[in-house]
């Protein structure tokens, strides 16, 4: 599935990368939110993760327990590549604002580490 995340799929999948595993009580009784939302709002927002392909769930007793099965570089990588795919598609000028548009998300001291990659990814193209 290539839908974007909602609010509460990106909190509960930034949470889920800071931890083992989880499952749905543990995630909704932390979650810091000024609405309150029940526990089926979150397990039902874990199920879209899970059906994205964005984390692994298993049964245990009565409860699912969920797991993002990759690191954070890697599955932010893929979230980007999935934006990209999503809202520019193949245009080259599509895919150039795109790339505007997340270099002025970028903190101006990531934008040196940026730059040292896009040198080694040009690098590793080469060769």
């Amino acid at each position: 599935m290539n839908a974007p995340l909602g609010p509460l799929e990106a909190g509960l999948l930034d949470r889920l990368l800071g931890e083992e595993d989880a499952r749905a009580a543990a995630l909704h009784a932390s979650r810091p939110t000024p609405a309150p939302i029940s526990l089926v709002t979150v397990q039902s927002a874990l199920k879209r993760l899970y059906y994205k392909g964005l984390v692994a769930r298993w049964k245990d007793g009565h409860s699912y327990v969920f797991r993002v099965d990759r690191r954070r570089a890697a599955l932010m990588a893929e979230l980007g590549d999935r934006a990209m795919a999503r809202f520019n598609g193949r245009r080259p000028e599509k895919r150039a604002a795109f790339c505007r548009g997340v270099l002025n998300a970028v903190a101006e001291q990531d934008l040196a580490a940026l730059e040292r990659f896009i040198e080694q990814e040009r690098a590793a193209r080469q060769s």
